[in-house]
Parts: C-alpha cells; structure tokens; sequence
C-alpha cells in the first residue's frame, strides 16, 4: 500500500468499493453446534510448592560431600598449647623468623627547609616557678528560672493590663490627631487670579493719555483707504428646507406596480430551451480523510488487524 498514489495526503485514500465491511466484522460466537463454549486443551497443573528447610520442601534430597568420613572430635584436633618450648618436640631448634627487610635510605638532591620556625616562649621565671598572666575579668553563671532575682538583664517587668478596647482606643487618638490639624476654613483648590509682571497697556504704550483723532466725515470724497459701498453688507438667503423649497417643482407621486409572475407552458411541438451545464473543464481530488491511514485503522480497530 506504500507504493499506491496517495494524491499529496499523508494518508492512504478511501476505498470506493460497495459493500466494504472491513471497518465493522461481524464478530462471531466461539459456541459449537449444541451451543457450549469451546474450550481449549487443558494446560499444565502443579501442586503448591512446600516451605521449610528440611529436605521435604526442596526438589531433591540434599548431597554431602563427607559421607562415609570417619567421625573425628573437635576437643582432639591439633591446636596450639602453652608449653614453654614446644616447638622443639616438632623438630626446630630456633623460633621462626621472617626474611629481613632491608631499608633503603633516600637521599634528597637539595636540604630541606621549613616555612615556618615555631619559637617557643619560656613561661618560667628565673627561680623556676611559671609566670601567670593578669587575672581575667570574672563573671557569675547565668541564673535559671522565669521570675526571680538575676534572672533578666533589666530586672522583673511589672504587669501591664491590656485593656479590652485598645484598638477603639487607638482610632480615637488618631482620629483627635487629624482634626487638630484641620483648618477652621475647609480647604479651597480655586487658585487667585494672577495677571502678568507687565500690565497689557504698558506693553502697547496705551497707558498714557493719547491725543484725539479726528473722524474725517463721510461724504462725496470719502478716503481712499475706505471701501466704494452705497449700502451696508447683507448676506444671501440661506437654502429653504422641506416641501416645494427645491429648484424644480415637486414630482407627482407615481405608483411602482408589481408585476405578477405567470408560468409558461410548454407548447407541443416547440423545443424546450437548453438547461444549464456547468463547465466540467477543471477536475479536482477527492480529499482524503486521516482516518483511513493503515496505521491510525491499525490503532483504532486492534481486533480486526490481530491475525492479519
């Protein structure tokens, strides 16, 4: 099945076969003909094996390797006495004693020198007694105990009672501690109003009295600066909104009617119009699906491919 056309998938394609049961056998009863189980061979059988440490609970009976030995006593076996000397009635005339060993002496190239020259300091005094040093400060054990007199650096604490609403308490100082901080106006985040270093009329020099301009008055020769108007500026109407305000006038209402759809029959004699064919220039692959693959088949139905 490696060598088939697998279309670009990684899996194999999907057969096109009718009546394929390979994906659901039919699974059929191990019952003969009477309608009882068929039941293989009987296999071997074994007794329980036994326990102990005699010869009852091994495979075969155990072995000596000092049958038929004649029986010697342990109290009679040669062993070493305390007789001064004995080694003479065995035949030797001197102790034994083992080969020498000679040592060999070696010798270094250069002297040694050591890295450290510990002086020793003479602690004895001229009449020979040993000199003591300064005695050192002395102190007394430490005490044991809970309470008692030594017992604590400081000396016995006395007893402080915790009253029940310390921590009430403790919010009623600190809420006394706030308000004695508080301003008697509430606090105001409006900033004053501050105008420049320089005031704007001393910047344009319009701080001081400036003579006054004569109008010229306005008639047959007006200045050349001023504009030629014979009337004062008026601005266009605006466009009116809403009906009959448009360019042309309003359109008439026309109805939109629907038109009414009517079945044509078919006339003996006449051809009927070609139906529609789609064009069938491009082909395309069927598309594979995962599951097919021999290996996702293989994990997925485990019975079907067990005697394959």
């Amino acid at each position: 099945m490696a060598q088939k056309m697998r279309h670009g998938l990684f899996t194999m394609p999907v057969s096109t076969a009718i009546g394929d049961t390979n994906y659901f056998p039919e699974k059929k009863a191990r019952k003969d003909a009477e309608g009882h189980v068929i039941i293989e061979p009987r296999n071997f059988t074994t007794k329980k094996p036994k326990k102990g440490r005699g010869p009852d609970a091994t495979f075969s009976k155990p072995i000596f390797a000092t049958v038929g030995d004649p029986y010697k006593d342990l109290s009679s076996a040669p062993m070493r006495t305390t007789k001064h000397e004995g080694y003479k009635e065995a035949g030797h005339d001197k102790d034994f004693k083992p080969a020498k060993d000679i040592q060999r002496r070696v010798r270094a190239d250069f002297e040694h020198m050591s890295d450290h020259v510990e002086k020793k300091k003479c602690r004895k005094g001229e009449d020979g007694h040993v000199i003591i040093e300064p005695r050192n400060f002395l102190t007394n054990p430490p005490k044991e105990g809970e309470v008692g007199k030594g017992t604590s650096f400081g000396g016995n604490l006395p007893h402080m009672p915790d009253p029940y609403d310390y921590n009430r308490e403790i919010l009623r100082k600190e809420r006394e501690e706030h308000e004695s901080k508080l301003q008697e106006k509430p606090f105001s985040q409006m900033a004053r109003k501050k105008d420049t270093f320089n005031p704007v009329k001393e910047v344009f020099g319009t701080d001081v009295p400036l003579p006054k301009i004569e109008e010229e008055p306005k008639g047959k020769n007006p200045p050349p600066h001023m504009p030629l108007h014979d009337k004062a500026f008026k601005p266009s109407n605006p466009p009116k909104k809403g009906y009959n305000k448009t360019i042309d006038k309003f359109p008439p209402y026309k109805e939109d009617p629907l038109q009414a759809l009517k079945r044509k029959k078919p006339v003996e004699g006449e051809e009927e119009p070609p139906k529609f064919k789609p064009s069938h220039n491009k082909k395309s692959m069927p598309v594979v699906p995962v599951a097919t693959n021999y290996r996702n088949l293989k994990s997925e139905f485990p019975s079907i491919f067990r005697h394959m």
